[in-house]
């Protein structure tokens, strides 16, 4: 079972994440409120796919990820903001793809799908 870890600090997306790519898609979904805690999880489970929102407290979504590439660990990200100017300075990420909010889940879950199956 592929494991996504989903990095938002609104509760509500992360419920409406888990509920939708648990039942209607399979993945195991793991949780995470901050950039920070997202880091910590990413190294005990070592998911196959990260979504993460850009702006969140403690640590946001662009320095989870650069830390997770210092790593060297490549897992394919989907950033995701509800303004799409802060997408901007994260083109050069390798593995990087960036969708808008208000988001549909079935692109997202067609491009969750193409992205699992390049790794």
């Amino acid at each position: 079972m592929k494991k996504i870890l989903v990095v938002d600090d609104e509760r509500a997306m992360r419920d409406l994440f888990e509920i939708f790519f648990t039942n209607n898609c399979g993945y195991q979904v793991i949780l995470a409120e901050n950039g920070q805690r997202g880091l910590d999880i990413f190294m005990q489970e070592v998911p196959d796919l990260i979504i993460t929102d850009i702006n969140m407290p403690v640590m946001d979504g662009r320095d989870m990820v650069m830390s997770i590439r210092a790593s060297l660990f490549n897992a394919p990200v989907i950033f995701m903001s509800g303004i799409s100017e802060n997408f901007k300075g994260l083109e050069e990420i390798e593995g990087a793809f960036f969708m808008e909010k208000p988001l549909s889940l079935k692109k997202m879950a067609k491009k969750i799908e193409e992205l699992l199956l390049k790794n």
